[in-house]
C-alpha cells in the first residue's frame, strides 16, 4: 500500500468504482455524483487514493445557516451567517476503525481554514448521516443545533484553534521558501540556496534538461552518461566539477526569467488549491499594481512548493505544473488544475 493520506481533488483517473464505506448513499454520491458536482462547481471532493484507487474522501462547498439554529455567539449578530458545510465525509472499510476517521476530518477541516482565509466564513456546517456519525462530530467539538439532532456546527475561530495542533504539513509554508529562492537569483553570484531550495525530482529534471542542452555545444558534457551525470548534479551537496558550470548557467537564465521582480518586490499571494502539503505562490511584478484597463491581463510567475518529511517547505516546480523528469524531462498537470497561459 502506497502513503494514500495525501489529499487530492478528485479527478477523472481516480477508481472510485470499488469504494465502499458501508453506506450506500455515500458510495452513490462518490461514483454518481461528485464529478458533476465537481464540474458544475457546486462542490469540491478531495480523496485520498491508494495506487489510484479511492479509499477515503470528503467534499467541502460553501453555504448559510439562519440566525435561528445558533446560539448569539455562534450568529455574531448577524441574521444569515456565511459557512461552509463539510458535506460528505466517509472512509472505506479497510480503513474503519484504525483512527483514520480523525485524520480524514482534519484534512477537511484544513481544506475549509484555506478557503476562509481568502474569502471568509463563520461556521462550519455539518449533516451527520445517522447517530454514530452526530457523535463522532461531538467527539470532536461541534455543537447541535437548535431543532435538528443531525446538524452540528463549529466556529471557524474553533477550528483554526485546533488546527495547531495538526501535523505541520497542513498549514500553509510555501510562500516563505520561494521568498528565499528570489532573495538567491537576485544576488550577482550563485548560491547553494538556489539548488539547496528545490525538492528532488525538480532539482533532477533542471539538471537532465541543462545535460541535454549543453551537450549540443560542449564535448566535455556530450561525452559523459547522461544518466550517471545527472544523478551526480542532482544531490543538493553536488561536488562533481560541472556543477558549478551548471549553477551558473541557471542562474543567469533564472535572473533573465525573473528580470521584473529583482530589484522591486512583488506583490505575493499564496493558495492551496489542490490539498495540503502543497501549495502554490504567486508573484506579480509592482507595475501591474493598481489599476488596470478591463481586459488587460496581469503577468505573474507561478511556484508549487511541497511539504518534505524532514519539516521543511521546498520548491516543487517553477511554474503552474509539476516536472516529470525524464530525456527530455517533461511536465504534469496537478489535479483539478487546468493550467493557463500567461500574459
Amino acid at each position: 500500500m502506497t502513503d494514500f493520506r495525501e489529499p487530492e481533488l478528485l479527478d477523472d483517473h481516480h477508481d472510485i468504482s470499488q469504494f465502499d464505506c458501508g453506506k450506500p448513499q455515500l458510495n452513490d454520491w462518490l461514483q454518481r455524483e461528485a464529478l458533476r458536482a465537481q464540474r458544475s462547481g457546486t462542490a469540491r471532493t478531495y480523496v485520498w487514493a491508494d495506487e489510484g484507487r479511492v479509499v477515503a474522501y470528503f467534499a467541502v462547498c460553501p453555504t448559510r445557516i439562519g440566525r435561528d439554529e445558533l446560539t448569539s455567539g455562534q450568529a455574531g449578530g448577524v441574521s444569515v451567517v456565511p459557512a461552509y458545510l463539510l458535506a460528505k465525509l466517509a472512509l472505506d472499510g479497510t480503513l474503519q476503525g484504525k483512527g483514520y476517521g480523525a485524520d480524514l476530518l482534519a484534512d477537511a477541516m484544513t481544506t475549509i481554514l484555506y478557503a476562509a482565509d481568502s474569502a471568509g466564513g463563520r461556521i462550519v456546517v455539518v449533516d451527520a448521516i445517522d447517530d454514530s456519525a452526530a457523535a463522532f462530530y461531538a467527539s470532536k467539538g461541534f455543537k447541535l443545533v437548535r431543532g435538528n439532532p443531525c446538524r452540528l456546527v463549529a466556529k471557524i475561530e474553533s477550528v483554526r484553534k485546533a488546527a495547531g495542533e495538526v501535523d505541520p504539513s497542513k498549514r500553509p509554508g510555501g510562500l516563505p521558501v520561494v521568498g528565499a529562492w528570489i532573495v538567491a537569483v537576485r544576488a550577482e553570484q550563485p548560491s547553494r540556496p538556489l539548488w539547496a531550495l528545490l525538492d528532488d525530482p525538480l532539482r533532477l529534471a533542471l539538471a537532465q534538461g541543462w545535460i541535454m542542452h549543453r551537450a549540443e555545444q560542449d564535448s566535455e558534457v556530450a561525452r559523459r552518461d547522461r544518466v550517471d551525470l545527472a544523478h551526480a548534479l542532482t544531490p543538493v551537496d553536488a561536488s562533481h566539477p560541472l556543477f558549478v558550470q551548471m549553477i551558473t548557467d541557471l542562474h543567469q537564465f533564472w535572473r533573465s526569467v525573473y528580470a521584473a521582480v529583482l530589484h522591486e518586490s512583488g506583490v505575493w499571494n499564496k493558495h492551496n488549491l489542490v490539498a495540503p502539503g502543497m501549495e502554490m505562490v504567486f508573484l506579480t511584478p509592482p507595475q501591474y499594481i493598481g489599476l488596470l484597463e478591463a481586459p488587460q491581463a496581469i503577468p505573474s510567475h507561478c511556484f508549487i512548493t511541497r511539504y518534505v518529511e524532514s519539516g521543511s517547505w521546498l520548491i516543487a516546480a517553477l511554474a503552474r505544473r509539476l516536472p516529470v523528469p525524464g530525456w527530455p524531462p517533461s511536465e504534469r498537470e496537478l489535479p483539478g488544475w487546468e493550467s493557463e497561459p500567461l500574459a
